[in-house]
């Protein structure tokens, strides 16, 4: 019987970030995210196939109104090969650039 691979997992990382998992390994990626201001992370795969995305999902910090909290990103390798993760944070009526931009290179190699 073969125990589940780990999951990795980033937590607001300050500079742009690689990722290398195996095949069928998952990882999160976690940004601090106030919804309230209008600002919300959202991301671009590059190459599709490599990763899939298996969910979106926020937390709030409290219970505060306008109180902020994380919005965390999670995928699984599902193919080998190397592809580019842009998150991008901005508000959907905007069209200027991103106030954030994190960049994440994932690399999902065969076990």
């Amino acid at each position: 019987m073969s125990s589940p691979l780990p999951e990795l997992e980033l937590r607001d990382p300050v500079t742009d970030a690689e990722v290398r998992i195996m095949l069928g390994a998952r990882f999160v990626i976690r940004l601090t995210e106030n919804p309230t201001t209008g600002f919300r992370w959202n991301y671009d795969v590059t190459k599709q196939g490599v990763v899939e995305s298996l969910k979106d999902d926020y937390v709030s910090d409290g219970n505060v109104p306008g109180s902020g909290g994380c919005r965390s990103f999670s995928f699984r390798g599902s193919l080998p090969g190397t592809t580019g993760i842009k998150f991008m944070l901005r508000r959907a009526w905007e069209t200027g650039p991103p106030l954030k931009v994190l960049q994440v290179s994932a690399t999902v190699a065969e076990p």
